[in-house]
């Protein structure tokens, strides 16, 4: 469980709930283990046969947030009765919250475009888009190709290896869009009540 901390002081959001099968007895590490004070002691995994006698709990199941203030009135259910044909118990978790969710950026977040001109047709009309994006793309790997080079990589930090791959990774997806763009063209989202 120590390795949890990092990544969640890495991520610059406020308000994080963690929840899931964590296998293991937890120290709370900075995170708030909502299980306590909501559900002391109630066990969320059942193992053996209660015809045996040898039914074993354990609280494995676990709700973390990293804001005491995330949650107003929080409240946990842990589902003892039912089966899911698991050992582990169905949980929910519930809250109240003060804070509003951003507002959207975009409307649409997503670039689209004309793929349909790919299209096989019986009359060839698909060839020259497919020419032309071949073209634009081909021509844009000039410069990048020698970036794939695994002896750039050899004398980087762990950190700066990732920043690069990233860098090579925003490259290419921006090449490929520029081809697009070239050879096919964009194309507005349709309004979502469009019928």
């Amino acid at each position: 469980m120590p390795t949890i901390q990092p990544y969640v002081n890495s991520i610059e959001i406020k308000n994080i709930i963690l929840c899931g099968d964590f296998n293991a007895r937890l120290a709370e590490y900075g995170l708030t283990l909502q299980n306590v004070d909501l559900a002391y002691g109630v066990p969320t995994l059942l193992t053996g046969s209660a015809t045996n006698n040898n039914v074993k709990s354990s609280v494995i199941d676990f709700f973390l947030t990293t804001n005491d203030e995330l949650t107003i009135a929080p409240n946990i259910q842990i589902e003892s009765l039912l089966s899911l044909g698991s050992d582990h118990k169905l949980l929910y978790f519930g809250f109240t919250h003060d804070f509003s969710p951003p507002t959207p950026t975009h409307l649409h977040p997503r670039k689209l475009w004309k793929i349909n001109k790919f299209k096989s047709t019986k009359d060839a009309r698909h060839v020259p888009f497919i020419e032309k994006y071949r073209l634009a793309f081909t021509s844009l790997l000039t410069d990048y190709t020698p970036k794939l080079n695994p002896d750039n990589f050899t004398n980087l930090t762990h950190d700066d290896r990732q920043i690069y791959l990233d860098q090579i990774h925003s490259e290419l997806i921006q090449i490929i869009c520029t081809s697009l763009d070239t050879s096919v063209g964009s194309k507005e989202q349709r309004n979502k009540n469009w019928k």
